[in-house]
């Protein structure tokens, strides 16, 4: 553990404790990031100082707080929050939806919106050359 991660845990253990505006930002943060990348590419040593402290209950109510906010395929993370959350692994809530069936509910809709976007403007839209 790095001279900061103490520090750290102690910063985040107490933000966690309480249900505070710094809570709730802390996740909304964790979730903004998710629904942006469609990852938890948020800092690693955070994630790491959470892992130093949570409890199973705590890791799956991120978990859950983080898929109701981002509005992203959990296929897209789950694997990833299980690598710093492994004590979560087994009480996790099923995927809501996988990504078969978002393809297969929104495959029409895809489908009527090809061609819907505007075309490439020739000389516009080219690679800017180097």
């Amino acid at each position: 553990m790095k001279d900061e991660m103490p520090a750290l845990v102690d910063a985040l253990r107490r933000i966690w404790a309480t249900d505070s505006p710094e809570r709730e930002n802390f996740i909304s943060g964790i979730a903004r990031y998710v629904s942006k990348l469609a990852a938890l590419d948020v800092s690693d040593e955070e994630l790491k100082a959470l892992g130093e402290f949570f409890t199973t209950e705590d890791a799956v109510y991120l978990y859950v707080r983080i898929r109701d906010m981002s509005k992203r395929l959990e296929s897209e993370w789950r694997n990833e929050f299980i690598r710093y959350f492994p004590c979560a692994a087994e009480a996790l809530p099923p995927v809501e939806i996988t990504e078969q069936q978002w393809t297969k509910k929104h495959g029409k809709w895809l489908e009527r919106m090809k061609g819907q976007f505007l075309p490439p403007r020739p000389g516009l839209d080219d690679d800017i050359p180097f």
